[in-house]
């Protein structure tokens, strides 16, 4: 990147551009390399090849590996569809993903959703958060036992896969009771 930063003019960038394309033949299996690759188009606005090297990578990048190139893949994504991009590739992304990494938690259940409004780890505060703490504290003792941790709580429901509503109705109807709640 020094070559980039200490250039003169477009010189340095394509200098850089080359190293990193000589580079990627041999660390293409690397996620930090490829995440660095990454960062330097980003410094450059190339998002056209930005995109086709998350594809590139990802085509042959062992899965065991691949997570956090998926998920700065999906960031991105999620940045173009901010800034006036297609959702719907988002979607097909996060589908790809899931596909590909069949037993990462964070792309199953609420969790899922949940990663799509999360900012630097961070999630926005909400009334039932505040109603939730005030209501049972952060680790607070009763006489009976220890509350359960929040953070854990929300973990726990996050992972559990919910069926889909029309599995619901399906059930609902095999049972003689009918989806809307009113049950026999």
């Amino acid at each position: 990147l020094l070559e980039f930063h200490g250039g003169i003019g477009d010189d340095g960038k394509q200098i850089a551009l080359n190293i990193f394309e000589l580079g990627l033949k041999k660390f293409i299996h690397e996620p930090e390399f490829v995440l660095s690759y990454v960062d330097f188009l980003g410094h450059t606005n190339d998002d056209n090849n930005m995109r086709s090297l998350f594809e590139k990578v990802l085509s042959v990048m062992p899965p065991a590996v691949s997570k956090p190139v998926w998920d700065r893949f999906i960031r991105f994504e999620q940045t173009m569809a901010t800034n006036g991009g297609d959702l719907t590739s988002v979607i097909r992304l996060e589908q790809r993903r899931a596909a590909a990494l069949p037993d990462d938690s964070t792309t199953k259940g609420l969790l899922g959703l949940v990663d799509r409004y999360v900012w630097m780890h961070l999630l926005q505060d909400s009334k039932s958060d505040a109603l939730f703490f005030a209501t049972y504290g952060t680790l607070a003792a009763s006489p009976a036992g220890p509350v359960a941790d929040p953070d854990m709580v929300f973990q726990a429901l996050c992972r559990a896969d919910f069926p889909l509503r029309e599995d619901v109705e399906r059930l609902d109807a095999m049972d003689g009771g009918e989806a809307n709640g009113k049950l026999d």
